[in-house]
C-alpha cells in the first residue's frame, strides 16, 4: 500500500475532478492524504481520503484563499494570491508532508508550493491540470484569450508588481526561479495529467509526453429525489447555470427569463447559493429556478446548455451529448467557449454584447443544428477513449512504481 498526498488548491473546478481518481485509488488499495481549505473537507471525506485542512496549519491562510470572480477574473492578482498563499502555507505544510512520509504527491498544477514541496523534499511528483494544458501554441490558439491578456495587462499593473514582488520573496526563500504567470499556472512534473481529451485540448501535439490526455474525471452522484424530474418529462429543457464563482448576477438571470418566458419547452436555471430568487422578480411560468441542482443529470434531460464555459461544467454537457450556447466570464473559460466553438459543439457570445434576442436566436440555433449534436458526440467520444479517471489512476501508479 503506497501513501500519496493531493496537494489541491480551494475551488471546486480543481478539487472535483481528483475526487473519482481519490476513491479509485483507495480501491485498488492505497492511503490518500487530502490538503485543502476546511470549506470543502466534507466533499473531500466523502470521497474515502483524510482531510488535513490548511487552516489548521496557518491561521491566516483564510485571507489568503478568498478566491472570489473579481480575483479570478483579473489573473494578476490571482496570481499574487497564489504566491502569497505559497509563502503562508510552505512553512508548515513542509513540516507536515515530511511528518506523513508519502511516496508520491498529487498537486494541483497551480499549486506552487506542491511542486516547492516535492522538488525540496525529493517526493515523486505528478501534476493535476483540470483546465487546459498551456505553452504558447495553446494560448495563442485562442486569440480572443490573447486580447484578453493584453486587456488585463493595461488595466493591472499593480497587481502584476504584487504578483512579481511575491515571486521573488518565494525565489529568495526557497531558492527557485519563478516566472510570474507561467511557473504560476503551468508547474508541470515529469508526468502530467491533463482531464481533457486530445481532441478537445488546443494544440494537443505540441506537448511532450510527459502530459498524458486522460479525459474529463466525473464523479458518479445519487440522484436527488427532491428535484421535480417529472416537469422535464416530454418536453425539450434548457439548462442555464453559471457555475461556482461567476453566478452572482442577477441582470443575466432576468436576461433569461425575458429571452425564454414564452418559450415552449422547461427551463431549468441554477443561480448559485447567494442569488436571493425573489429578488430577481416573477418567475415565468416555464422556470424552475433554484440555488443549487443536480447538474449531471439535468443535462442528460437538457437539449441545449447555456454556461460560462467552465471546464468541468463544460465537460459534463459533452458526456451528455447536450450542445452548449456558452457566455465566459473570466479565467480560462474565454480559451473554452472559444474550443466549444473551434470544434463545432456551440456557439461562443460575449457578455458585451449580450441580449435577450441574441440569446434566444443562440439558443434556437443550437436546438435546430443537428451538426451541434454530431460534434458533441464525436468529443464525447474522444472522452471516453482517454479513459477518464481510471486511465488517470493507471498514471499516477506506473509514476509510482517507476521510482
Amino acid at each position: 500500500m503506497a501513501t500519496i498526498a493531493f496537494v489541491g488548491v480551494p475551488a471546486h473546478g480543481h478539487i472535483n475532478p481528483t475526487l473519482a481518481v481519490v476513491e479509485e485509488l483507495l480501491h485498488r488499495g492505497h492511503r490518500v492524504v487530502y490538503y485543502s481549505t476546511k470549506a470543502f473537507e466534507d466533499k473531500i471525506t466523502s470521497s474515502g481520503a483524510e482531510f488535513r485542512g490548511y487552516e489548521s496549519i496557518v491561521e491566516d491562510i483564510r485571507t489568503s484563499f478568498q478566491f472570489g470572480a473579481r480575483e479570478v477574473a483579473n489573473v494578476f492578482l490571482l496570481s499574487a494570491l497564489v504566491m502569497e498563499g505559497t509563502e503562508l502555507l510552505m512553512p508548515r505544510i513542509e513540516t507536515d508532508i515530511v511528518d506523513l512520509a508519502p511516496d508520491l504527491i498529487v498537486h494541483d498544477a497551480v499549486s506552487v508550493w506542491g511542486k516547492l514541496i516535492a522538488r525540496r523534499q525529493g517526493i515523486p511528483a505528478v501534476a493535476s491540470i483540470t483546465t487546459f494544458a498551456l505553452n504558447m501554441r495553446a494560448i495563442m490558439v485562442s486569440s480572443y484569450s490573447c486580447m484578453q491578456a493584453l486587456r488585463f495587462l493595461a488595466t493591472s499593473i499593480p497587481s502584476l508588481i504584487r504578483c512579481m514582488c511575491a515571486s521573488w520573496r518565494v525565489r529568495r526563500q526557497y531558492g527557485r526561479p519563478l516566472r510570474p504567470l507561467m511557473d504560476i499556472f503551468i508547474n508541470e512534473e515529469p508526468v502530467n495529467l491533463v482531464f481533457t481529451s486530445t481532441l478537445f485540448q488546443p494544440a494537443a501535439d505540441s506537448f511532450p509526453n510527459s502530459y498524458r490526455f486522460v479525459g474529463p474525471s466525473i464523479r458518479p452522484t445519487p440522484p436527488d429525489p427532491d428535484f421535480p424530474w417529472e416537469a422535464l418529462e416530454n418536453t425539450p429543457v434548457i439548462y442555464i447555470a453559471m457555475g461556482t464563482i461567476f453566478n452572482e448576477m442577477d441582470a443575466f438571470y432576468r436576461l433569461c427569463f425575458e429571452a425564454f418566458r414564452d418559450w415552449e419547452g422547461r427551463v431549468v436555471m441554477s443561480v448559485g447559493a447567494n442569488t436571493d430568487i425573489a429578488g430577481l422578480g416573477p418567475c415565468p411560468e416555464n422556470f424552475i429556478v433554484r440555488g443549487h441542482v443536480p447538474q449531471f443529470a439535468v443535462l442528460g434531460r437538457a437539449s441545449v446548455f447555456i454556461t460560462h464555459g467552465g471546464m468541468n461544467s463544460v465537460s459534463e454537457s459533452i458526456l451528455q451529448h447536450t450542445p452548449m450556447v456558452v457566455v465566459p466570464q473570466g479565467a480560462d473559460q474565454f480559451m473554452v467557449a472559444d474550443r466549444v466553438a473551434q470544434l463545432g459543439a456551440g456557439i461562443r457570445l460575449r457578455p458585451s454584447s449580450l441580449d435577450a434576442g441574441r440569446l434566444q436566436a443562440s439558443a434556437e440555433q443550437v436546438l435546430a443544428g443537428q451538426s451541434y449534436q454530431e460534434r458533441v458526440a464525436a468529443i464525447a467520444q474522444s472522452y471516453h477513449e482517454a479513459g477518464g479517471y481510471r486511465r488517470a489512476v493507471d498514471v499516477i501508479l506506473e509514476q509510482l512504481d517507476s521510482v
